[in-house]
């Protein structure tokens, strides 16, 4: 009998800059999540619309093109993707009023929280 097949633990990195954009997949990559990546959020808004829906989004708020607040209101506007959680990782602010947003991570954040919070919104369904 076959098994049914579950949605991978998919995440979105959405971050301009590269060291730190890099590091975080590679991080959520060898700890068994499929990950996609983005330079700015206009670049995230291309990457969700050709790729299978992410579980969930790091988000950086500081970017060019499209800033991440830009992103956020992008989202909300979007009736395929206006529950997709998010996890603001930046330090431009310390609280957002966005229905995605479900944590707020200071940079330099701890990867083991990051982790953490893969696995809590990342559920095999």
């Amino acid at each position: 009998m076959e098994q049914p097949k579950t949605k991978l633990k998919a995440v979105l990195v959405v971050e301009d800059n590269d060291e730190i954009r890099e590091t975080l997949s590679f991080v959520l990559a060898t700890s068994g999540f499929n990950v996609c990546s983005a330079g700015n959020g206009l670049e995230a808004l291309h990457v969700l619309d050709r790729s299978s829906e992410p579980m969930l989004i790091f988000l950086d708020l500081m970017m060019p093109l499209m800033d991440g607040w830009t992103f956020l209101k992008a989202l909300a506007e979007n009736e395929r993707y206006a529950g997709l959680p998010v996890v603001v990782t930046s330090t431009a602010a310390k609280q957002v009023n966005s229905p995605n947003v479900v944590a707020m991570l200071p940079k330099p954040y701890d990867l083991d929280e990051i982790l953490k919070l893969a696995d809590t919104y990342c559920v095999h369904r």
